[in-house]
């Protein structure tokens, strides 16, 4: 399940590098004298657990304190966010959405391989306490960086488990319209070789795209929303040094790929073929697409859930 929005010179020397998490000071984060960074050197680094056979304690992010659930993060990655004198452990956000305390013996520093061998480019700022924005400020600095570098940007975002199962349980709901687009514009939308169906999720705070569907609820996917949006908004002001200017967002389309039996179901439609039709109104989907192509700066996909794999771009 993919979430895809339409909506940026190589990295300074000042840039963050993809070690960082990029979360900043929280000195001036309540609770400080219990989550300060007390000369740690891996608080704001990407870190991997080890050696942690008998579990990690969880983390309660409102009281600031451990709690009594102990989960297993053995061999998971993610970003170190504080130092808790508490329990004399780090306080680890895992990329799988954990919040534990995990020793200090049992952390190593961790770099991601590039973005091209599976890794990625900048992890998502998971704290931006303090410091007036300065971790969401220094994320987006590494994004337009790379992506003037070489045109894209891998982000490694931190979402649970439990919030895949929901968007996954929620985009198979039967009463979600899916469609295929017009075969003369499915690539154009989707890239070469789609076996996608989609379907259009209203943007936050618009009415439902689709009249028929008001009884679908779209809660699970507002956690990807969110990141497009909070994307947009950091890398906005920045996007000019690209050559383009950003002005919105597009409505976001859910896409999932078909099974072999799905395929027959959800068999494209020609433009082509619509025109035989006089009712048919088969110009819209030429025009609509006209009008996103010259709309169109950059495209946004959050991978929800999936198998692994890979994607490929081609230079104009």
């Amino acid at each position: 399940a993919t979430l895809s929005s339409k909506a940026i010179a190589p990295a300074s020397p000042d840039s963050t590098g993809a070690g960082d998490c990029l979360v900043p000071s929280m000195e001036s984060a309540p609770m400080a004298s219990q989550l300060a960074r007390a000369d740690k050197p891996l608080v704001g680094r990407l870190v991997e657990v080890f050696g942690l056979a008998r579990g990690a304690r969880s983390y309660d992010e409102s009281s600031q304190e451990e709690t009594q659930e102990v989960v297993e993060v053995d061999g998971e990655c993610g970003c170190c966010l504080a130092w808790s004198a508490s329990s004399e452990s780090y306080v680890i956000q895992t990329f799988n959405g954990l919040s534990v305390t995990v020793p200090e013996a049992n952390l190593r520093e961790w770099t991601p391989p590039p973005a091209e061998e599976g890794g990625f480019d900048a992890a998502w700022p998971i704290s931006d306490r303090g410091e007036q924005g300065q971790a969401t400020a220094r994320f987006a600095e590494t994004v337009v960086s790379c992506l003037g570098d070489k045109g894209y940007c891998v982000i490694q975002t931190f979402m649970s488990d439990q919030e895949r199962a929901d968007a996954w349980a929620s985009a198979q709901e039967q009463d979600r319209e899916f469609f295929r687009l017009k075969r003369e514009v499915e690539t154009g939308y989707m890239g070469f070789d789609s076996n996608n169906k989609v379907a259009w999720l209203q943007a936050n705070g618009e009415e439902d795209l689709n009249p028929g569907e008001e009884d679908l609820d779209n809660t699970a996917f507002q956690p990807s929303q969110e990141i497009i949006t909070s994307l947009g908004s950091a890398i906005g002001g920045l996007v000019p040094s690209l050559g383009i200017s950003y002005n919105y967002l597009m409505d976001p389309l859910l896409r999932m790929s078909m099974t072999k039996t799905e395929e027959e179901d959800y068999l494209p439609e020609s433009v082509r073929d619509m025109m035989h039709d006089s009712e048919s109104n088969w110009s819209e989907p030429v025009q609509e697409y006209i009008h996103f192509s010259k709309r169109r700066r950059l495209s946004v996909m959050h991978l929800i859930e999936n198998g692994g794999g890979d994607i490929w771009f081609y230079p104009k």
